[in-house]
């Protein structure tokens, strides 16, 4: 997720939930506490074409109920 999303680790992605997920889209919104300024918790980032095959993968074999997408 750092190389690709530009996010930091490990932080960010344990800390990102299914609901962030846009998959129409193939965004991301990640949640932003360190930096968040009034009206703006969170940043959209593009998820890349290499990178979505891994989300929809892992999103097929996470158990039913999940909320984080890293455990």
């Amino acid at each position: 997720m750092a190389r690709y999303l530009g996010v930091r680790v490990p932080s960010k992605p344990f800390s990102t939930t299914w609901d962030c997920v846009n998959w129409g889209d193939k965004t991301l919104r990640m949640p932003s506490p360190k930096t968040e300024v009034p009206g703006k918790a969170y940043r959209v980032v593009d998820v890349p074409l290499p990178v979505m095959p891994h989300f929809e993968s892992m999103f097929e074999v996470a158990p039913p109920g999940s909320t984080y997408i890293f455990r």
